[in-house]
């Protein structure tokens, strides 16, 4: 799988919830109780292509989150991530300096990439692995079940998270739409750390977990906030498939579903055809719902432009593609300038969002790690970000007529 097949502070108002007690009030930020005196700080990040005026005006963006997280940290700093690009100079410059500091204090960092990327960016990787006191684990999944690592996780003293489809790449930072998450919570932490402890236990033992090799990760669940992943077959006990939970929030819709990707196929990169999620938003416009899905220019390749142009002849469906322009330099900058977020709003109510492409092999083989939320005004703030890319000058409806060309990635 190449490169461009998976690219690869805080909101100022604040939503509580109590555990077992209806919403007391909605803002920018959710909190929500994962235990008697604990809370959960729920807060959506951004990443936008200079130059656009795609940015919603409510979230913070990830370059200053990550260094927020990272000068935080007192005890550890985990990372799952696909790979790394950095450019000197660039917006990874600060990340890599924080990170670099954090060890040098004494944080404990663990990273663990997909092995099939590490030849990227030679001297990215050098730098990273220099880090000082780093644990560096590279998961060879393509061996193990023909998928990849294409997680985007951070972990921070086990007590927050970062997930999101911001890659560990400095155009993730500011030429890329991406969308991620920020939520403070020991649970939803711990139950994390979980996967990222199991996909350590494949590095070191070279194949996949047995049935009673997988690690439990906490039952508690945080109200509002289920971290689900894939594959299957490598999920601790207690995380549910993220292919399950997926299709369970687009058979809730009963009003509207508005997704945004990177790509959408129904046919694998093996040629299988794989229709589980062309099914379900099917099912969905069926019986009423209105849905909307935006995908990037990359999209018009086969065999997801067939894919694209079938399910926008479905009643209630609509498609579009978006083309982000160059910025206004006019060079090309190969990897960027892209809509690359993964997520999904649900009757303007529940919010998915991802490190996942919509097509089998993310679901069935590849290591990605997801999160529902259950919170309206989280949802409010997705529709957002999404209006912007959907409403977007270069952002037009898929034309079942066109011969798309191969774009420029």
């Amino acid at each position: 799988m190449k490169k461009s097949q998976g690219f690869p502070v805080f909101s100022r108002s604040k939503l509580s919830v109590s555990v077992g007690i209806a919403l007391a009030a909605f803002f920018a930020s959710a909190t929500v109780f994962s235990g008697p005196t604990e809370t959960a700080t729920v807060t959506l990040i951004q990443s936008i292509p200079s130059g656009t005026n795609l940015a919603n005006p409510n979230l913070p963006y990830a370059a200053a989150t990550w260094v927020d997280m990272i000068r935080g940290a007192r005890q550890s700093i985990d990372i799952e991530q696909m790979y790394i690009s950095h450019t000197p100079g660039q917006a990874l410059d600060a990340v890599l300096r924080a990170l670099e500091e954090a060890g040098a204090r004494g944080v404990k960092i663990r990273a663990v990439f997909s092995a099939h990327m590490l030849d990227s960016d030679i001297p990215g990787i050098t730098r990273f692995k220099a880090i000082p006191g780093i644990e560096f684990y590279p998961l060879d999944l393509k061996r193990l079940t023909t998928g990849i690592v294409h997680a985007k996780f951070w972990i921070v003293d086990r007590r927050e998270v970062f997930v999101g489809s911001q890659n560990l790449d400095w155009k993730a930072l500011t030429e890329i739409h991406e969308l991620g998450v920020r939520i403070q919570s020991r649970n939803v932490a711990e139950r994390l750390t979980a996967i990222f402890e199991q996909d350590i236990q494949v590095v070191r033992s070279g194949r996949l977990p047995t049935q009673a090799e997988l690690i439990n990760a906490p039952r508690t669940i945080t109200p509002g906030v289920e971290l689900v992943a894939s594959p299957a077959s490598m999920n601790p006990n207690n995380v549910r498939p993220s292919i399950d939970a997926l299709t369970q929030m687009i058979a809730s819709a009963r009003t509207s579903i508005q997704i945004q990707l990177l790509d959408y196929s129904v046919v694998s990169f093996d040629k299988k055809v794989w229709t589980v999620l062309d099914d379900a938003l099917r099912a969905a416009a069926r019986r009423g719902v209105r849905v909307q899905m935006a995908v990037s220019h990359w999209n018009t390749t086969e065999p997801g432009i067939t894919s694209l142009k079938n399910l926008s002849q479905v009643p209630n469906i609509e498609v579009r593609i978006s083309t982000v322009p160059l910025d206004a330099s006019g060079v090309y900058l190969p990897y960027s300038r892209v809509i690359h977020s993964k997520y999904m709003v649900v009757d303007g109510a529940a919010l998915w969002l991802s490190t996942s492409n919509w097509s089998s092999g993310y679901f069935l083989n590849t290591r990605n790690v997801d999160f529902v939320i259950n919170m309206r005004d989280q949802a409010q703030e997705a529709l957002i970000t999404f209006d912007k890319v959907w409403t977007a000058p270069y952002t037009v409806p898929v034309d079942v007529n066109r011969a798309y060309p191969r774009p420029r990635k």
